[in-house]
């Protein structure tokens, strides 16, 4: 099977971007929507839709890494070049953004993000729930994953399993259902139980299947045409992202369908409307976004609402609002701070005669 005439690579790339944007947004208005009551006093208060299936934008975040994390895999040189590369893109405009929810947490003396000093120190590990302690902000359980899955990749690559990607797939899709069978069949708490979650996190069988996809497309788009093994590796990743317990959302499991299609019609160029300069702007804009809009934004929504405003009103300020404050992070600190550190990288290699810096494209958002 051929894949189909697609647009070229700059273009398809710009429409992930969007892609990223919108589902950044989508997670957005499900916190702002669907957790409304939560935070807000009056009773019937409450905007006009419930976003419930928003949460899925993660979805697409984790489908989108599997890609993205391949193709710069498939151009790196060395691990430290690619080490360094991910730490450059994501930990500055980590950083800034979680010190500037700890602060205003504090100062505003909001109880339900409260963390002590040492939980915030942790969490500058981007792995807070594995060193058990409490997230500044609990949209960050996605770093997590992410950074667990990067190393995940990174060994793989490694020892080469990438260079026959649907295999080592296969194999991990395979674990996945292992491990759910392993989970569902145990007593919450027992020893085996346990060992599930623990390998289901260590090993990211729980999202295994979403970034499977992702990496199956990469392989689709990178040799241009679907095999019988790439439909199966799909197929396979599918059946577990509807059957699983690992995402339970509110939306149906099912929906994992759709958004693979989505998917794929984006890096496939069927989706031209998402090369429009606005949903791009988004997706330069979605990983500090993605960073900073909960706690300001529910406190804002609170306020609003303590005050008497329309409830639509106060989600569509805050939504703007948050946009607001992510626009700077990323023009003055994200990728700024990126390029600086890639150059004092380059610079470095260039003394040591180990070679170039990589270009590693498409910015990613932990994703």
């Amino acid at each position: 099977m051929s894949t189909p005439a697609a647009a070229p690579p700059s273009q398809r790339l710009s429409a992930l971007d969007s892609l990223r944007g919108l589902a950044a947004l989508a997670v957005i208005l499900y916190h702002f929507t669907d957790h409304f009551s939560t935070y807000c006093s009056r009773a019937g208060a409450a905007p006009w839709f419930d976003f419930a299936s928003g949460e899925r934008g993660v979805d697409l975040f984790f489908m989108l890494s599997g890609f993205l994390i391949f193709m710069t895999l498939d151009r790196t040189k060395s691990t430290a070049d690619f080490v360094f590369g991910r730490f450059s893109r994501l930990y500055p405009t980590f950083l800034v953004c979680a010190l500037f929810t700890f602060v205003f947490a504090r100062v505003m003396a909001l109880p339900w993000c409260w963390v002590s000093n040492r939980d915030a120190f942790v969490n500058l590990t981007m792995l807070p729930e594995l060193l058990r302690a409490e997230p500044i902000d609990h949209v960050y359980w996605t770093l997590q994953c992410e950074i667990l899955f990067y190393g995940l990749a990174l060994l793989a690559w490694r020892f080469g399993l990438l260079k026959r990607p649907l295999f080592a797939l296969g194999a991990w899709l395979a674990c996945e259902f292992v491990m759910h069978y392993l989970q569902a069949a145990a007593p919450e708490g027992s020893l085996q139980w346990k060992l599930a979650c623990w390998s289901g996190t260590l090993f990211s069988f729980r999202y295994a299947h979403l970034f499977a996809v992702g990496m199956a497309i990469y392989d689709v788009r990178r040799s241009g045409r679907w095999t019988v093994a790439h439909a199966g590796v799909v197929a396979a990743a599918l059946y577990l992202g509807c059957t699983s317990s690992a995402l339970p959302y509110v939306s149906p499991h099912w929906i994992v369908i759709p958004l693979a299609a989505i998917f794929y019609a984006t890096v496939a160029g069927w989706l031209p409307f998402l090369n429009n300069r606005a949903l791009v702007w988004l997706g330069g804009i979605s990983y500090p976004l993605y960073l900073i809009h909960e706690v300001p934004g529910t406190t804002a929504i609170h306020d609003m609402d303590r005050l008497g405003w329309n409830p639509n009103l106060a989600v569509a300020l805050a939504v703007a609002g948050s946009i607001l404050l992510a626009w700077p992070v990323s023009r003055f600190i994200e990728y700024p701070a990126m390029a600086a550190l890639r150059g004092v990288w380059k610079k470095l290699k260039t003394r040591r005669s180990v070679g170039a810096v990589p270009v590693i494209t498409a910015p990613l958002l932990p994703e």
